[in-house]
Protein backbone atom coordinates (compact mmCIF):
# COMPACT_ATOMS: atom_id res chain seq x y z
CA UNK A 1 0.00 0.00 0.00
CA UNK A 2 0.98 3.60 -0.62
CA UNK A 3 -0.12 6.40 1.68
CA UNK A 4 -0.23 10.16 1.19
CA UNK A 5 -2.23 13.36 1.65
CA UNK A 6 -5.76 13.17 0.29
CA UNK A 7 -6.40 15.27 -2.84
CA UNK A 8 -10.11 15.55 -2.00
CA UNK A 9 -9.91 17.36 1.34
CA UNK A 10 -7.36 19.37 3.30
CA UNK A 11 -5.31 17.40 5.80
CA UNK A 12 -1.88 17.46 7.42
CA UNK A 13 -1.69 13.82 8.49
CA UNK A 14 -1.80 11.37 5.55
CA UNK A 15 -4.95 9.24 5.48
CA UNK A 16 -5.16 8.49 1.74
CA UNK A 17 -4.27 4.89 0.86
CA UNK A 18 -3.73 3.23 -2.50
CA UNK A 19 -3.75 -0.55 -2.62
CA UNK A 20 -1.96 -1.68 -5.77
CA UNK A 21 -2.97 -5.32 -5.42
CA UNK A 22 -6.66 -4.52 -4.98
CA UNK A 23 -6.46 -1.64 -7.48
CA UNK A 24 -8.38 0.62 -5.11
CA UNK A 25 -7.92 3.91 -3.25
CA UNK A 26 -9.45 4.92 0.05
CA UNK A 27 -9.25 8.03 2.22
CA UNK A 28 -10.01 7.29 5.86
CA UNK A 29 -10.36 11.01 6.52
CA UNK A 30 -13.14 12.07 4.15
CA UNK A 31 -14.36 8.62 3.11
CA UNK A 32 -13.72 8.93 -0.63
CA UNK A 33 -12.68 5.71 -2.32
CA UNK A 34 -12.98 3.53 -5.39
CA UNK A 35 -11.06 2.33 -8.42
CA UNK A 36 -9.02 4.24 -11.00
CA UNK A 37 -12.13 5.33 -12.90
CA UNK A 38 -13.75 6.80 -9.81
CA UNK A 39 -10.47 8.54 -8.92
CA UNK A 40 -10.31 10.28 -12.31
CA UNK A 41 -14.04 11.07 -12.14
CA UNK A 42 -13.56 12.68 -8.71
CA UNK A 43 -10.36 14.55 -9.55
CA UNK A 44 -11.71 16.20 -12.69
CA UNK A 45 -15.47 15.90 -12.16
CA UNK A 46 -15.97 13.72 -15.22
CA UNK A 47 -18.70 11.27 -16.12
CA UNK A 48 -17.74 7.60 -16.23
CA UNK A 49 -17.61 7.69 -20.03
CA UNK A 50 -15.37 10.76 -20.02
CA UNK A 51 -13.01 9.15 -17.48
CA UNK A 52 -12.95 5.95 -19.53
CA UNK A 53 -12.07 7.85 -22.71
CA UNK A 54 -9.36 9.86 -20.96
CA UNK A 55 -7.71 6.77 -19.48
CA UNK A 56 -8.00 4.90 -22.78
CA UNK A 57 -6.32 7.77 -24.61
CA UNK A 58 -3.55 7.92 -22.02
CA UNK A 59 -2.96 4.17 -22.35
CA UNK A 60 -3.18 4.35 -26.18
CA UNK A 61 -6.15 1.97 -26.14
CA UNK A 62 -8.91 2.22 -28.74
CA UNK A 63 -12.32 1.68 -27.14
CA UNK A 64 -14.04 0.99 -30.45
CA UNK A 65 -11.91 -0.91 -32.96
CA UNK A 66 -14.19 -0.33 -35.93
CA UNK A 67 -12.66 1.27 -39.01
CA UNK A 68 -14.98 4.28 -38.66
CA UNK A 69 -14.00 4.81 -35.03
CA UNK A 70 -10.30 4.66 -35.86
CA UNK A 71 -10.77 7.21 -38.64
CA UNK A 72 -12.67 9.56 -36.30
CA UNK A 73 -9.95 9.23 -33.67
CA UNK A 74 -7.30 10.04 -36.28
CA UNK A 75 -9.28 13.11 -37.41
CA UNK A 76 -9.60 14.39 -33.85
CA UNK A 77 -5.92 13.86 -33.22
CA UNK A 78 -5.06 15.75 -36.41
CA UNK A 79 -7.37 18.61 -35.36
CA UNK A 80 -5.68 18.89 -31.96
CA UNK A 81 -2.26 18.88 -33.58
CA UNK A 82 -3.26 21.71 -35.94
CA UNK A 83 -4.66 23.84 -33.11
CA UNK A 84 -1.62 23.19 -30.92
CA UNK A 85 0.69 24.33 -33.72
CA UNK A 86 -1.50 27.35 -34.45
CA UNK A 87 -1.34 28.33 -30.76
CA UNK A 88 2.46 28.20 -30.88
CA UNK A 89 2.48 30.29 -34.04
CA UNK A 90 0.12 32.96 -32.63
CA UNK A 91 2.02 33.13 -29.31
CA UNK A 92 5.31 33.62 -31.15
CA UNK A 93 3.76 36.39 -33.24
CA UNK A 94 2.50 38.18 -30.11
CA UNK A 95 5.83 38.23 -28.28
CA UNK A 96 7.54 39.43 -31.45
CA UNK A 97 5.17 42.40 -31.86
CA UNK A 98 5.84 45.27 -29.40
CA UNK A 99 2.77 47.27 -30.50
CA UNK A 100 0.34 44.44 -29.77
CA UNK A 101 2.11 43.65 -26.50
CA UNK A 102 1.63 47.29 -25.48
CA UNK A 103 -2.10 46.97 -26.29
CA UNK A 104 -2.33 43.86 -24.10
CA UNK A 105 -0.50 45.50 -21.20
CA UNK A 106 -2.60 48.66 -21.54
CA UNK A 107 -5.68 46.48 -21.10
CA UNK A 108 -4.33 45.49 -17.70
CA UNK A 109 -3.16 42.00 -18.69
CA UNK A 110 0.30 41.34 -17.30
CA UNK A 111 2.90 39.18 -19.04
CA UNK A 112 2.44 36.30 -16.59
CA UNK A 113 -1.28 36.07 -17.32
CA UNK A 114 -0.72 36.43 -21.06
CA UNK A 115 1.69 33.49 -21.01
CA UNK A 116 -0.46 31.37 -18.68
CA UNK A 117 -3.54 31.74 -20.89
CA UNK A 118 -1.48 31.34 -24.07
CA UNK A 119 -2.47 34.67 -25.65
CA UNK A 120 -1.35 35.21 -29.23
CA UNK A 121 -1.55 37.52 -32.23
CA UNK A 122 -2.94 36.69 -35.67
CA UNK A 123 -0.96 38.83 -38.15
CA UNK A 124 -2.80 41.12 -40.54
CA UNK A 125 -1.60 39.10 -43.55
CA UNK A 126 -4.09 36.98 -45.47
CA UNK A 127 -2.17 33.72 -45.23
CA UNK A 128 0.47 33.97 -42.49
CA UNK A 129 -0.77 30.93 -40.58
CA UNK A 130 -1.55 28.96 -43.74
CA UNK A 131 2.00 29.38 -45.04
CA UNK A 132 3.40 28.24 -41.70
CA UNK A 133 1.22 25.13 -41.51
CA UNK A 134 1.80 24.22 -45.17
CA UNK A 135 5.53 24.19 -44.54
CA UNK A 136 5.15 21.52 -41.86
CA UNK A 137 2.82 19.23 -43.76
CA UNK A 138 -0.79 20.39 -43.59
CA UNK A 139 -2.83 20.43 -46.78
CA UNK A 140 -5.25 23.21 -47.70
CA UNK A 141 -8.20 20.82 -47.33
CA UNK A 142 -7.09 19.91 -43.82
CA UNK A 143 -6.75 23.56 -42.88
CA UNK A 144 -10.25 24.32 -44.15
CA UNK A 145 -11.61 21.33 -42.19
CA UNK A 146 -9.98 22.61 -39.00
CA UNK A 147 -11.63 26.01 -39.42
CA UNK A 148 -8.27 27.78 -39.27
CA UNK A 149 -8.55 28.58 -42.99
CA UNK A 150 -11.47 29.62 -45.18
CA UNK A 151 -12.02 28.71 -48.84
CA UNK A 152 -11.98 31.73 -51.12
CA UNK A 153 -14.12 32.34 -54.19
CA UNK A 154 -11.20 31.74 -56.54
CA UNK A 155 -10.54 28.29 -55.02
CA UNK A 156 -7.75 29.75 -52.89
CA UNK A 157 -7.66 29.79 -49.09
CA UNK A 158 -7.04 32.50 -46.53
CA UNK A 159 -6.60 32.72 -42.75
CA UNK A 160 -9.81 32.87 -40.73
CA UNK A 161 -8.12 35.02 -38.07
CA UNK A 162 -6.32 38.20 -39.11
CA UNK A 163 -5.38 41.31 -37.08
CA UNK A 164 -6.76 39.73 -33.94
CA UNK A 165 -5.65 39.20 -30.37
CA UNK A 166 -6.00 35.44 -29.97
CA UNK A 167 -7.41 33.65 -26.93
CA UNK A 168 -6.84 29.88 -27.04
CA UNK A 169 -9.81 27.84 -25.82
CA UNK A 170 -8.75 24.70 -23.96
CA UNK A 171 -10.46 21.46 -23.03
CA UNK A 172 -10.15 20.08 -19.50
CA UNK A 173 -6.96 18.30 -20.46
CA UNK A 174 -5.34 21.66 -21.33
CA UNK A 175 -5.38 20.96 -25.06
CA UNK A 176 -6.18 23.82 -27.44
CA UNK A 177 -9.43 22.99 -29.25
CA UNK A 178 -10.47 26.40 -30.64
CA UNK A 179 -9.71 30.13 -30.63
CA UNK A 180 -11.50 33.34 -29.89
CA UNK A 181 -10.09 36.37 -31.65
CA UNK A 182 -10.65 40.06 -30.80
CA UNK A 183 -10.14 42.51 -33.62
CA UNK A 184 -7.51 45.20 -33.02
CA UNK A 185 -8.31 48.27 -35.03
CA UNK A 186 -11.22 48.56 -37.45
CA UNK A 187 -13.15 45.53 -38.53
CA UNK A 188 -16.12 43.32 -37.85
CA UNK A 189 -17.05 41.25 -36.03
CA UNK A 190 -15.43 42.47 -32.83
CA UNK A 191 -15.04 38.87 -31.60
CA UNK A 192 -14.70 35.83 -33.84
CA UNK A 193 -14.68 32.22 -32.66
CA UNK A 194 -13.52 29.04 -34.36
CA UNK A 195 -16.31 27.08 -36.06
CA UNK A 196 -17.52 23.89 -34.41
CA UNK A 197 -15.44 20.82 -35.19
CA UNK A 198 -15.05 17.26 -34.02
CA UNK A 199 -13.25 18.54 -30.90
CA UNK A 200 -15.12 21.79 -30.22
CA UNK A 201 -18.73 22.69 -29.44
CA UNK A 202 -19.59 26.23 -28.26
CA UNK A 203 -22.65 25.08 -26.34
CA UNK A 204 -20.56 22.63 -24.31
CA UNK A 205 -17.36 24.62 -23.78
CA UNK A 206 -16.55 27.32 -21.23
CA UNK A 207 -13.52 29.56 -21.53
CA UNK A 208 -11.13 29.15 -18.61
CA UNK A 209 -12.72 26.06 -17.06
CA UNK A 210 -9.46 24.14 -17.43
CA UNK A 211 -7.74 26.77 -15.24
CA UNK A 212 -10.67 27.32 -12.87
CA UNK A 213 -12.13 23.92 -12.00
CA UNK A 214 -10.07 23.29 -8.86
CA UNK A 215 -10.78 26.78 -7.48
CA UNK A 216 -14.47 26.28 -8.30
CA UNK A 217 -14.53 23.05 -6.30
CA UNK A 218 -12.79 24.68 -3.34
CA UNK A 219 -15.17 27.65 -3.31
CA UNK A 220 -18.22 25.54 -4.27
CA UNK A 221 -19.05 28.57 -6.43
CA UNK A 222 -18.42 29.47 -10.06
CA UNK A 223 -18.62 32.98 -11.48
CA UNK A 224 -19.76 32.99 -15.11
CA UNK A 225 -18.75 36.01 -17.19
CA UNK A 226 -19.31 37.13 -20.77
CA UNK A 227 -15.81 38.05 -21.96
CA UNK A 228 -12.35 36.55 -22.24
CA UNK A 229 -10.72 39.63 -20.72
CA UNK A 230 -13.19 39.49 -17.81
CA UNK A 231 -11.91 36.00 -16.98
CA UNK A 232 -8.27 37.00 -17.34
CA UNK A 233 -8.80 40.01 -15.06
CA UNK A 234 -10.52 37.83 -12.46
CA UNK A 235 -7.81 35.15 -12.42
CA UNK A 236 -5.10 37.80 -12.38
CA UNK A 237 -6.75 39.39 -9.32
CA UNK A 238 -6.94 36.04 -7.51
CA UNK A 239 -10.62 35.26 -8.28
CA UNK A 240 -9.68 31.99 -9.95
CA UNK A 241 -13.18 30.46 -10.00
CA UNK A 242 -14.26 32.51 -13.06
CA UNK A 243 -15.19 31.18 -16.52
CA UNK A 244 -16.93 32.65 -19.57
CA UNK A 245 -19.39 31.53 -22.20
CA UNK A 246 -18.29 31.77 -25.82
CA UNK A 247 -20.70 34.35 -27.15
CA UNK A 248 -23.69 32.13 -26.45
CA UNK A 249 -26.30 32.04 -23.71
CA UNK A 250 -25.72 29.60 -20.87
CA UNK A 251 -26.92 26.21 -22.15
CA UNK A 252 -28.12 23.07 -20.39
CA UNK A 253 -24.75 21.46 -21.22
CA UNK A 254 -22.94 24.39 -19.58
CA UNK A 255 -25.11 24.15 -16.46
CA UNK A 256 -24.67 20.39 -16.19
CA UNK A 257 -20.91 20.76 -16.54
CA UNK A 258 -20.72 23.46 -13.87
CA UNK A 259 -23.06 21.57 -11.53
CA UNK A 260 -20.41 18.86 -11.28
CA UNK A 261 -18.08 21.34 -9.61
CA UNK A 262 -20.24 23.72 -7.58
CA UNK A 263 -23.67 24.18 -6.04
CA UNK A 264 -23.70 27.93 -6.70
CA UNK A 265 -23.48 29.65 -10.11
CA UNK A 266 -23.04 33.43 -10.02
CA UNK A 267 -23.83 35.21 -13.29
CA UNK A 268 -21.66 38.30 -13.75
CA UNK A 269 -23.46 39.52 -16.89
CA UNK A 270 -24.47 43.02 -17.93
CA UNK A 271 -27.92 43.75 -16.49
CA UNK A 272 -29.36 44.42 -19.95
CA UNK A 273 -27.42 41.71 -21.77
CA UNK A 274 -28.80 38.80 -23.75
CA UNK A 275 -27.12 36.55 -21.20
CA UNK A 276 -29.24 37.88 -18.34
CA UNK A 277 -32.42 37.71 -20.44
CA UNK A 278 -31.62 34.10 -21.26
CA UNK A 279 -30.93 33.36 -17.58
CA UNK A 280 -34.32 34.77 -16.61
CA UNK A 281 -35.95 32.35 -19.01
CA UNK A 282 -33.83 29.42 -17.82
CA UNK A 283 -35.11 29.05 -14.26
CA UNK A 284 -36.39 25.49 -14.87
CA UNK A 285 -33.04 24.56 -16.43
CA UNK A 286 -31.19 25.58 -13.26
CA UNK A 287 -33.77 23.84 -11.07
CA UNK A 288 -33.27 20.65 -13.08
CA UNK A 289 -29.56 20.68 -12.22
CA UNK A 290 -30.31 21.70 -8.60
CA UNK A 291 -27.92 24.62 -8.54
CA UNK A 292 -28.35 27.94 -6.75
CA UNK A 293 -28.13 30.65 -9.41
CA UNK A 294 -27.31 34.17 -8.31
CA UNK A 295 -26.96 37.49 -10.13
CA UNK A 296 -23.93 39.69 -9.53
CA UNK A 297 -24.75 43.34 -10.16
CA UNK A 298 -22.07 45.92 -10.91
CA UNK A 299 -22.39 49.72 -10.95
CA UNK A 300 -23.49 51.23 -14.26
CA UNK A 301 -20.91 51.19 -17.02
CA UNK A 302 -18.77 48.47 -15.42
CA UNK A 303 -18.07 44.93 -16.52
CA UNK A 304 -15.99 42.53 -14.35
CA UNK A 305 -12.77 43.57 -16.11
CA UNK A 306 -13.18 47.31 -15.55
CA UNK A 307 -14.60 46.87 -12.04
CA UNK A 308 -11.70 44.67 -10.93
CA UNK A 309 -9.19 47.18 -12.26
CA UNK A 310 -11.00 50.11 -10.65
CA UNK A 311 -12.03 48.64 -7.29
CA UNK A 312 -9.89 45.55 -6.76
CA UNK A 313 -10.42 41.90 -5.95
CA UNK A 314 -11.78 42.41 -2.41
CA UNK A 315 -14.60 44.67 -3.60
CA UNK A 316 -15.42 42.26 -6.43
CA UNK A 317 -15.49 39.28 -4.06
CA UNK A 318 -17.86 41.21 -1.80
CA UNK A 319 -20.16 41.64 -4.79
CA UNK A 320 -19.99 37.89 -5.41
CA UNK A 321 -20.75 37.08 -1.76
CA UNK A 322 -23.73 39.47 -1.67
CA UNK A 323 -25.14 38.57 -5.07
CA UNK A 324 -28.90 38.16 -5.27
CA UNK A 325 -30.68 34.92 -6.02
CA UNK A 326 -32.15 34.55 -9.49
CA UNK A 327 -35.66 34.48 -8.00
CA UNK A 328 -35.10 37.73 -6.09
CA UNK A 329 -33.70 39.32 -9.23
CA UNK A 330 -36.72 38.14 -11.26
CA UNK A 331 -39.18 39.42 -8.64
CA UNK A 332 -37.43 42.79 -8.54
CA UNK A 333 -37.63 43.01 -12.34
CA UNK A 334 -41.38 42.32 -12.25
CA UNK A 335 -41.92 44.68 -9.31
CA UNK A 336 -40.29 47.55 -11.18
CA UNK A 337 -43.17 47.48 -13.69
CA UNK A 338 -45.94 47.78 -11.10
CA UNK A 339 -47.06 50.39 -8.58
CA UNK A 340 -47.15 48.57 -5.24
CA UNK A 341 -48.80 51.58 -3.65
CA UNK A 342 -52.11 50.55 -5.25
CA UNK A 343 -54.24 47.44 -4.83
CA UNK A 344 -54.30 46.94 -8.60
CA UNK A 345 -50.51 47.21 -8.86
CA UNK A 346 -49.92 44.74 -6.04
CA UNK A 347 -52.41 42.24 -7.46
CA UNK A 348 -50.84 42.44 -10.93
CA UNK A 349 -47.37 42.01 -9.43
CA UNK A 350 -48.44 38.90 -7.49
CA UNK A 351 -50.10 37.36 -10.54
CA UNK A 352 -46.88 37.66 -12.54
CA UNK A 353 -44.68 36.63 -9.61
CA UNK A 354 -46.54 33.31 -9.19
CA UNK A 355 -44.82 32.01 -12.33
CA UNK A 356 -41.40 32.71 -10.77
CA UNK A 357 -42.30 30.87 -7.57
CA UNK A 358 -43.82 27.99 -9.51
CA UNK A 359 -40.50 27.44 -11.29
CA UNK A 360 -38.82 26.76 -7.92
CA UNK A 361 -39.35 23.04 -7.44
CA UNK A 362 -37.71 22.67 -4.05
CA UNK A 363 -40.45 23.46 -1.48
CA UNK A 364 -37.93 24.53 1.18
CA UNK A 365 -36.23 26.89 -1.26
CA UNK A 366 -39.59 28.30 -2.31
CA UNK A 367 -40.80 29.18 1.21
CA UNK A 368 -38.83 32.46 1.70
CA UNK A 369 -40.22 33.78 -1.58
CA UNK A 370 -43.77 32.93 -0.58
CA UNK A 371 -43.16 34.92 2.60
CA UNK A 372 -41.62 37.83 0.67
CA UNK A 373 -44.51 37.96 -1.80
CA UNK A 374 -47.09 37.78 0.99
CA UNK A 375 -45.45 40.66 2.85
CA UNK A 376 -45.29 42.80 -0.28
CA UNK A 377 -48.92 42.01 -1.04
CA UNK A 378 -49.94 42.92 2.53
CA UNK A 379 -47.92 46.12 2.79
CA UNK A 380 -50.98 48.06 4.04
CA UNK A 381 -52.11 45.32 6.44
CA UNK A 382 -49.28 43.20 7.88
CA UNK A 383 -51.72 41.20 9.98
CA UNK A 384 -52.94 39.52 6.78
CA UNK A 385 -49.55 38.06 5.82
CA UNK A 386 -50.46 34.50 6.87
CA UNK A 387 -53.73 34.69 4.94
CA UNK A 388 -51.87 35.96 1.86
CA UNK A 389 -49.35 33.10 2.18
CA UNK A 390 -52.18 30.58 1.96
CA UNK A 391 -53.63 32.38 -1.05
CA UNK A 392 -50.23 32.20 -2.77
CA UNK A 393 -49.90 28.48 -1.99
CA UNK A 394 -53.38 27.88 -3.41
CA UNK A 395 -52.44 29.83 -6.53
CA UNK A 396 -49.29 27.74 -6.87
CA UNK A 397 -51.30 24.51 -6.60
CA UNK A 398 -53.65 25.73 -9.30
CA UNK A 399 -50.72 26.89 -11.41
CA UNK A 400 -49.23 23.42 -11.10
CA UNK A 401 -52.37 21.95 -12.63
CA UNK A 402 -51.94 24.14 -15.70
CA UNK A 403 -48.16 23.98 -15.99
CA UNK A 404 -46.38 20.91 -14.65
CA UNK A 405 -43.72 22.38 -12.41
CA UNK A 406 -43.17 19.31 -10.28
CA UNK A 407 -42.83 16.51 -12.84
CA UNK A 408 -39.37 14.98 -12.54
CA UNK A 409 -39.23 12.29 -15.22
CA UNK A 410 -36.54 9.70 -15.03
CA UNK A 411 -35.13 10.87 -11.71
CA UNK A 412 -35.19 9.53 -8.21
CA UNK A 413 -37.16 11.23 -5.49
CA UNK A 414 -40.68 12.54 -5.10
CA UNK A 415 -42.44 15.05 -7.37
CA UNK A 416 -41.33 18.57 -6.68
CA UNK A 417 -37.93 17.60 -5.32
CA UNK A 418 -34.56 17.42 -6.99
CA UNK A 419 -32.07 14.61 -6.91
CA UNK A 420 -30.17 16.34 -4.10
CA UNK A 421 -33.36 16.51 -2.01
CA UNK A 422 -34.47 12.93 -2.56
CA UNK A 423 -33.64 10.50 0.22
CA UNK A 424 -30.22 8.99 -0.34
CA UNK A 425 -29.45 5.38 0.48
CA UNK A 426 -28.31 5.12 4.05
CA UNK A 427 -24.92 3.60 4.86
CA UNK A 428 -24.51 0.70 7.28
CA UNK A 429 -27.61 0.09 9.39
CA UNK A 430 -27.86 1.61 12.84
CA UNK A 431 -29.88 0.86 15.90
CA UNK A 432 -28.03 2.22 18.90
CA UNK A 433 -26.86 5.71 19.74
CA UNK A 434 -23.90 6.18 22.04
CA UNK A 435 -22.58 9.62 22.90
CA UNK A 436 -24.62 11.10 20.07
CA UNK A 437 -23.07 8.74 17.50
CA UNK A 438 -24.87 5.88 15.79
CA UNK A 439 -23.29 2.45 16.08
CA UNK A 440 -23.93 -0.42 13.64
CA UNK A 441 -26.51 -2.98 14.75
CA UNK A 442 -25.61 -6.65 14.98
CA UNK A 443 -27.52 -7.37 11.80
CA UNK A 444 -25.73 -4.57 9.95
CA UNK A 445 -22.31 -5.83 11.08
CA UNK A 446 -23.07 -9.32 9.83
CA UNK A 447 -24.52 -8.05 6.58
CA UNK A 448 -21.22 -6.23 6.00
CA UNK A 449 -19.30 -9.46 6.60
CA UNK A 450 -21.35 -11.21 3.92
CA UNK A 451 -20.98 -8.29 1.52
CA UNK A 452 -17.20 -8.44 1.95
CA UNK A 453 -17.38 -12.13 1.13
CA UNK A 454 -19.36 -11.34 -2.01
CA UNK A 455 -16.83 -8.74 -3.13
CA UNK A 456 -13.50 -10.40 -2.41
CA UNK A 457 -14.45 -14.11 -2.37
CA UNK A 458 -17.22 -14.57 -4.95
CA UNK A 459 -16.20 -18.25 -5.12
CA UNK A 460 -17.90 -18.73 -1.72
CA UNK A 461 -21.30 -17.75 -3.12
CA UNK A 462 -22.43 -21.30 -3.94
CA UNK A 463 -21.32 -22.58 -0.53
CA UNK A 464 -23.12 -19.82 1.35
CA UNK A 465 -26.18 -19.75 -0.92
CA UNK A 466 -26.53 -16.01 -0.36
CA UNK A 467 -29.69 -14.29 -1.51
CA UNK A 468 -30.66 -10.64 -1.83
CA UNK A 469 -33.30 -11.21 0.88
CA UNK A 470 -30.52 -11.79 3.41
CA UNK A 471 -29.82 -8.04 3.35
CA UNK A 472 -32.25 -5.70 5.10
CA UNK A 473 -30.30 -2.42 5.16
CA UNK A 474 -31.17 -0.41 2.00
CA UNK A 475 -27.57 0.31 0.99
CA UNK A 476 -26.50 -3.28 1.69
CA UNK A 477 -29.42 -4.64 -0.30
CA UNK A 478 -28.66 -2.30 -3.22
CA UNK A 479 -25.03 -3.47 -3.30
CA UNK A 480 -26.09 -7.13 -3.11
CA UNK A 481 -28.40 -6.59 -6.09
CA UNK A 482 -25.45 -5.28 -8.10
CA UNK A 483 -23.22 -8.24 -7.24
CA UNK A 484 -25.29 -11.41 -6.77
CA UNK A 485 -25.78 -13.29 -10.00
CA UNK A 486 -23.17 -11.26 -11.93
CA UNK A 487 -20.18 -13.01 -13.49
CA UNK A 488 -16.60 -11.79 -13.36
CA UNK A 489 -14.95 -9.35 -10.96
CA UNK A 490 -17.74 -7.92 -8.76
CA UNK A 491 -16.00 -4.54 -8.71
CA UNK A 492 -15.42 -4.18 -12.44
CA UNK A 493 -18.35 -1.75 -12.81
CA UNK A 494 -17.67 0.20 -9.61
CA UNK A 495 -17.24 3.57 -11.33
CA UNK A 496 -20.74 3.37 -12.77
CA UNK A 497 -22.43 2.63 -9.45
CA UNK A 498 -24.30 5.23 -7.36
CA UNK A 499 -22.01 7.29 -5.11
CA UNK A 500 -23.21 5.80 -1.80
CA UNK A 501 -22.93 2.21 -3.07
CA UNK A 502 -19.48 2.71 -4.59
CA UNK A 503 -18.23 4.21 -1.33
CA UNK A 504 -19.66 1.30 0.67
CA UNK A 505 -18.05 -1.24 -1.68
CA UNK A 506 -14.70 0.54 -1.40
CA UNK A 507 -14.90 0.58 2.42
CA UNK A 508 -15.58 -3.15 2.47
CA UNK A 509 -12.89 -3.99 -0.07
CA UNK A 510 -10.22 -1.96 1.75
CA UNK A 511 -11.10 -3.35 5.20
CA UNK A 512 -8.34 -5.26 6.97
CA UNK A 513 -10.74 -7.20 9.22
CA UNK A 514 -10.09 -10.96 9.15
CA UNK A 515 -12.44 -12.91 6.89
CA UNK A 516 -12.84 -16.64 6.48
CA UNK A 517 -15.53 -18.95 5.15
CA UNK A 518 -16.39 -19.94 8.72
CA UNK A 519 -16.81 -16.30 9.77
CA UNK A 520 -19.12 -15.76 6.78
CA UNK A 521 -21.14 -18.86 7.69
CA UNK A 522 -21.59 -17.59 11.25
CA UNK A 523 -22.74 -14.22 9.92
CA UNK A 524 -25.28 -15.95 7.70
CA UNK A 525 -26.60 -18.02 10.64
CA UNK A 526 -26.96 -14.83 12.68
CA UNK A 527 -29.00 -13.13 9.95
CA UNK A 528 -31.14 -16.22 9.42
CA UNK A 529 -31.81 -16.31 13.16
CA UNK A 530 -32.78 -12.64 13.18
CA UNK A 531 -35.15 -13.16 10.25
CA UNK A 532 -36.70 -16.17 11.95
CA UNK A 533 -37.21 -14.29 15.22
CA UNK A 534 -38.77 -11.36 13.40
CA UNK A 535 -41.21 -13.65 11.57
CA UNK A 536 -42.02 -15.51 14.78
CA UNK A 537 -42.87 -12.20 16.48
CA UNK A 538 -45.18 -11.28 13.59
CA UNK A 539 -46.96 -14.65 13.69
CA UNK A 540 -47.23 -14.54 17.50
CA UNK A 541 -49.00 -11.17 17.27
CA UNK A 542 -51.42 -12.60 14.69
CA UNK A 543 -52.07 -15.64 16.93
CA UNK A 544 -52.77 -13.38 19.90
CA UNK A 545 -55.26 -11.39 17.86
CA UNK A 546 -57.16 -14.56 16.98
CA UNK A 547 -56.68 -14.13 13.23
CA UNK A 548 -54.96 -17.55 12.83
CA UNK A 549 -56.53 -20.96 13.55
CA UNK A 550 -55.05 -24.45 13.29
CA UNK A 551 -56.23 -24.82 9.67
CA UNK A 552 -54.36 -21.71 8.55
CA UNK A 553 -51.00 -22.31 6.73
CA UNK A 554 -49.51 -19.65 8.97
CA UNK A 555 -50.14 -21.97 11.97
CA UNK A 556 -47.92 -24.59 10.33
CA UNK A 557 -45.31 -21.95 9.52
CA UNK A 558 -45.34 -20.81 13.17
CA UNK A 559 -44.92 -24.41 14.40
CA UNK A 560 -41.99 -25.07 12.05
CA UNK A 561 -40.24 -21.83 13.00
CA UNK A 562 -40.77 -22.58 16.70
CA UNK A 563 -39.14 -25.98 16.28
CA UNK A 564 -36.23 -24.53 14.28
CA UNK A 565 -35.73 -21.86 16.95
CA UNK A 566 -35.60 -24.40 19.80
CA UNK A 567 -33.21 -26.60 17.80
CA UNK A 568 -30.96 -23.62 17.10
CA UNK A 569 -30.93 -22.63 20.78
CA UNK A 570 -30.04 -26.17 21.79
CA UNK A 571 -27.20 -26.29 19.24
CA UNK A 572 -25.74 -23.01 20.55
CA UNK A 573 -25.81 -24.34 24.14
CA UNK A 574 -24.01 -27.55 23.10
CA UNK A 575 -21.39 -25.57 21.19
CA UNK A 576 -20.70 -23.43 24.24
CA UNK A 577 -20.13 -26.37 26.61
CA UNK A 578 -16.49 -27.34 27.26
Amino acid sequence: QWVGLCPFHGEKTPSFYVDRERRMFKCFGCGEGGDIFRFVMKMDNLTFREALERLAERAHVTLDNSERSRRNADVRERLRAAYAEAARFFAGALWANPAVLKYVRDRGINDESARAFGLGWAPAEWDALIRHLRRIGWTDKELIDTGLAVAGRDKGVYDRFRSRLMFPIFDLQNRVIAFGGRIIGDGEPKYLNSPETGIFSKSRTLFGLNFAHKAIQQADTVVVMEGYTDVLAAHQAGCANAVATLGTALTSDHVQALARYAKTIVLAFDADSAGIRAALRAGPLFEESDVDVRILELPGGHDPDTYLRAEGAQAFQHRVDTSRSLADFQLDQIQAHHDLATDEGRSAYVREAIAVLASIRNPMRREPYIRRLAEEWSVDNLSSVSYREEEIRRALRNYGKRVSVSTDKGRAGTPGTSSRDSTALEPAGTSDTIGGKKTPSGAAVNERILLRALLIRPDWLDDLELKIDHFAEPAHRALAELVIGREGDPLQNLAGWPEEIARLATDLNMSEDPLSLEVARQALVYLQTCARQKRLAELKAELASGSIDRNDPRWIEWSVLQRESRLSDRTRVQDSEP
